[in-house]
């Protein structure tokens, strides 16, 4: 179990918190508390969690912090760039049928136009750095594909293209 509030820095998704660990079963129960720190590194999709261990019952590492740097299991474009709804829809091990939510608009030119339809009339726009959420229906897929090229919907119910140009995936927190 842990708890608190995310962190925001340029560049880097963070989140820093305080934790509490318990071991029960055969012997002495124990309990471990302390702090939390969690950093999402993009583009380079590093991602850290840190714990420093300041109390607890029963708990044997007291005093000692452990740092875990893994890279973030994101969904990754294609060749050309394109985020397919074979790796966007199939995340979690492919266990679950659920498009990734998080997001941000990655865009050179600083903002990417949502559309109706794709390559239809404009409905929003958004800038550079934007979080994006993913449409979310009772099927769980935001993905569709227009004459070969993926677009995503948007919870704005709006369509963005699916390329690494104009949008990247993120953890959520």
């Amino acid at each position: 179990m842990w708890s608190g509030v995310p962190v925001p820095e340029s560049g880097v998704s963070r989140y820093r918190g305080t934790f509490r660990d318990s071991r029960t079963g055969p012997g002495a129960e124990q309990v471990c508390t302390g702090t939390i720190d969690m950093t999402d590194n993009r583009p380079g999709q590093r991602f850290s969690v840190t714990w420093n261990v300041t109390g607890g019952k029963a708990c044997p590492v007291i005093g000692q912090t452990v740092t875990l740097n893994l890279v973030a299991a994101l969904p990754r474009p294609d060749g050309r760039g394109d985020f397919t709804p074979v790796s966007v829809d199939q995340w979690n091990g492919g266990t679950q049928s659920s498009t990734w939510r998080g997001w941000r608009v990655v865009s050179a030119d600083g903002f990417l136009n949502c559309r109706a339809t794709p390559n239809g009339s404009i409905r929003r726009t958004y800038n550079a750095g934007d979080p994006i959420t993913a449409f979310r229906d009772r099927s769980g897929l935001a993905m569709t594909t227009s004459n070969g090229a993926p677009w995503l919907r948007t919870a704005d119910n709006c369509l963005v293209r699916a390329n690494a140009r104009f949008v990247q995936p993120t953890n959520s927190f």
